[in-house]
């Protein structure tokens, strides 16, 4: 269901800035749909990002722009810029013993 694909997308690449301490406000799509015919075509590259940006808006965060192509399977990936409200936490800078516990903002 690309619809669900695309929200499960957007809910990856969010979670991944999550993990930063940082607040998502824009995203940039690369998406791939399945060749076909242009209908088909447009049809899934319309549902997957309409998954996507139901996500993206749950978090206030706004998709604005990318790229699409045709390939021999659908995918979808995002580059999410933020707001850092504090320190941006990296993994680089983990030390032994602490513990990094990730969960849906």
């Amino acid at each position: 269901d690309p619809f669900v694909f695309g929200a499960i997308a957007a809910n990856h690449a969010l979670s991944d800035i999550y993990a930063m301490g940082v607040s998502p406000r824009a995203a940039l799509a690369v998406a791939v749909v399945p060749r076909g015919n242009a209908d088909k075509v447009r049809d899934c590259l319309l549902h997957m990002l309409s998954g996507a940006c139901s996500t993206l808006a749950e978090a206030d965060c706004e998709l604005s722009g990318g790229h699409s192509a045709q390939g021999d399977e659908m995918a979808l990936g995002f580059a999410v810029t933020g707001m850092v409200g504090g320190a941006v936490l990296k993994k680089a800078n983990l030390m032994v013993g602490q513990k990094l516990i990730l969960t849906k903002a």
